[in-house]
């Protein structure tokens, strides 16, 4: 299958701005495995001349080596190739050396500098890309690694026509060695992208035939992770694509949840563990505590690291505005993990004595899994309409049990728009309306907006009573599969 590049616009001209500065940039570029990175730099360098190495989990020389040869077939000099080279502080000043135009000058003979498939040697006013990717390789095999290229930057990068690109897929890793104040690195970048999930409205464009259900439902499972949405094959139904793709003990999706963590965690069991509580709904600290048998502290310290890497999130009350240990929820931060650990992890027994399991095997557990997948993808249909005004986003609850499913108030705090999200076969009914306006009354005893209004999120569409209802109203909006179907045509 070719491999499709979809969204990533504003990383995109994000990038292009920085190559077009007339000062040499270093950016850093990091985000979970699988997410795009690589496929975002290949699409960006295009055209333009540059260097790519792939770091890998080998001895420093013989990356150094393999590093000096990618240098020397980019610049179309065979002997750069051939010289002495023993440390990366070298290597990097011959490099620039060899560079038209760094200093004012056409560079050494023999130096023309090929574009990313060859041709033409770049304008003088071009940079040169060095792209280094999977950076945190290098500092597992050398501690001193980043110490060395502060020392490159410094002294010769940060005075070349250069654009450097570090990236990585361990987050923790590339916070703590690149970008935390702690690394020596620390204020050299002159820019940095987080790389997340794709959107669920631009994920439709992989699968075009697909209703906007069946594209909330490879949401849920994929999140809008690209190389996981790509092994789902268009022709084939979701169910089909379930079945063969992921509950398959053969295919590459099944064993993925286990090999993200054991990337990440050397004792993974425990993390395990608490990963697989909070993906069967038990979110609040003391309900961790109780499941899993942990010390309270041993406890905290793993939801600490998990916060971390970015694999879970914690959740407040979105009118709180400072946050309160007891009200907090702990989420999976991608719904590829959370269905992992809830479908495949919880049933691998029987996938691996039996090969695979039937989608009808977990339907009625994930049409209950899809609710809290639905609300977060109103909450991104709420971003997209009116992020700009009503920029804090998010769902509500109470000690006492009461919650909205989705909240939006303005940047102010005087106005919200207040909405629930029913993701069931069953049209929405006038009831879902007055049981949210009988919610709006616990809500206004906390916080007393100006002006209320409401938005109703229904997969199935909504009942002639409640349509006449909406028509009556100016406060209040439905957003039904026609809505939604025109946000995945509009990509929102």
């Amino acid at each position: 299958m070719i491999q499709q590049f979809i969204g990533r616009t504003a990383e995109l001209a994000f990038l292009e701005e920085r190559y077009s500065s007339k000062k040499a940039e270093f950016i850093v570029i990091y985000g979970r495995r699988r997410i795009g990175k690589t496929e975002l730099i290949h699409r960006f360098t295009s055209g333009k001349p540059h260097v790519y190495f792939q770091c890998e989990k080998s001895e420093m020389n013989v990356m150094l080596e393999e590093f000096q040869q990618r240098v020397a077939k980019s610049l179309g000099n065979d002997i750069f190739g051939r010289l002495r080279i023993s440390s990366w502080y070298e290597l990097f000043e011959e490099l620039v050396n060899r560079i038209p135009g760094w200093d004012g000058t056409q560079g050494e003979a023999g130096g023309e500098v090929r574009g990313g498939s060859g041709g033409e040697a770049p304008e003088q006013s071009q940079k040169f890309i060095i792209v280094l990717d999977e950076f945190p390789y290098l500092a597992e095999v050398d501690n001193s690694i980043t110490s060395v290229f502060q020392k490159i930057w410094n002294e010769i990068l940060s005075r070349a026509q250069i654009m450097l690109i570090l990236c990585g897929s361990s987050i923790g890793m590339m916070e703590k060695e690149v970008l935390s104040a702690r690394s020596p690195l620390f204020g050299r970048r002159t820019g940095q992208i987080f790389l997340r999930a794709l959107s669920p409205f631009e994920i439709g464009k992989f699968l075009p035939n697909y209703s906007f259900k069946d594209i909330a439902m490879v949401y849920g499972v994929c999140d809008g992770i690209p190389a996981y949405i790509e092994k789902f094959d268009p022709e084939l139904s979701f169910d089909e694509n379930l079945r063969e793709k992921v509950l398959n003990k053969n295919e590459y999706l099944y064993a993925e949840g286990e090999f993200l963590l054991k990337s990440e965690f050397r004792e993974y069991r425990k993390y395990f563990l608490i990963l697989s509580i909070i993906s069967r709904g038990k979110r609040s600290f003391n309900e961790i505590i109780n499941t899993s048998g942990l010390d309270k502290g041993l406890v905290s310290k793993y939801l600490s690291n998990l916060q971390a890497l970015h694999l879970i999130e914690v959740d407040h009350p979105i009118t709180t505005r400072t946050a309160k240990a007891r009200k907090a929820r702990y989420r999976i931060s991608d719904h590829f993990l959370k269905f992992w650990f809830r479908f495949i992890y919880s049933n691998r027994h029987e996938i691996e004595e039996y090969g695979h399991i039937e989608f009808e095997d977990i339907q009625i557990d994930f049409s209950s899994y899809m609710g809290p997948v639905f609300e977060i993808i109103c909450c991104e249909y709420l971003r997209c309409e009116m992020g700009r005004k009503y920029p804090n986003i998010g769902a509500w609850w109470n000690r006492r049990g009461d919650e909205i499913d989705v909240v939006a108030i303005d940047k102010s705090y005087n106005h919200a728009v207040i909405g629930e999200c029913k993701w069931t076969k069953r049209k929405m009914g006038v009831e879902v309306f007055s049981e949210l306006q009988e919610k709006q009354l616990l809500l206004k005893m906390e916080n007393s907006f100006d002006s209320t209004r409401y938005i109703l999120f229904s997969r199935a569409g909504f009942t002639d009573k409640l349509a006449n209802e909406a028509a009556l109203r100016d406060d209040l909006t439905l957003v039904g599969p026609r809505e939604f179907e025109n946000a995945l045509i509009n990509k929102c």
